[in-house]
């Protein structure tokens, strides 16, 4: 699972994503593709939207691959892989925040103080 290293480098989404964070589907980017709107996009649509990309590209003779869609099938990919490392990393700090808490209120009790 190579994802999180993945989010950072492959293609060119977020070399400029830090200037344009409030940017909504109608505002082109630089290399001129769509901006995505915040919490629009849901884990099944970029893996019917991968699936897709697979679909088309194995259908045919390596001979006949356009650079097009292959970058294509990259960008959905990686979308999809950067999307699930975010899912990960935000469950992960949940799961941190709570043992904080639990931990905190813990060392509390121990100490006789009220949380």
């Amino acid at each position: 699972d190579h994802s999180a290293s993945e989010e950072h480098n492959s293609d060119s989404t977020n070399q400029n994503s830090h200037h344009h964070h409030h940017h909504h589907a109608k505002t082109l980017r630089r290399d001129g593709r769509k901006y995505v709107e915040k919490n629009t996009l849901t884990e099944a649509e970029l893996l019917a939207e991968r699936d897709q990309a697979r679909a088309k590209l194995r259908n045919k003779r390596d001979e006949e691959l356009s650079q097009e869609e292959i970058m294509a099938d990259r960008r959905a990919a990686n979308r999809l892989s950067a999307f699930q490392s975010r899912m990960r990393r935000k469950t992960t700090i949940e799961d941190l925040k709570k043992s904080v808490s639990k931990l905190t209120n813990l060392t509390c009790e121990q100490n006789g103080q009220i949380t």
